[in-house]
């Protein structure tokens, strides 16, 4: 299954984060570059400093919560 194909099966608040914050965006919080793993129904965005390409169970463990609106924020 691809990842627009697992998208589409997730609930629409889901598929509005994705939209809004794909997961080949970075984001720099206290001047590291973290990556979005995943997202929850919560409007939170899951990040690692640990990139997941390069190993998946060390961003996991990293793995941290940041509600999406402080990154709305940021972009006004």
């Amino acid at each position: 299954m691809t990842e627009q194909e697992w998208l589409k099966t997730r609930p629409p608040c889901i598929q509005a984060l994705a939209a809004e914050f794909p997961l080949d965006y970075l984001v720099l919080l206290d001047g590291r570059v973290h990556y979005i793993l995943g997202y929850t129904e919560g409007d939170m965005l899951m990040l690692s400093p640990v990139d997941p390409g390069v190993d998946y169970e060390a961003a996991m463990a990293r793995m941290i919560y940041l509600c999406a609106s402080h990154l709305r924020g940021l972009a006004n």
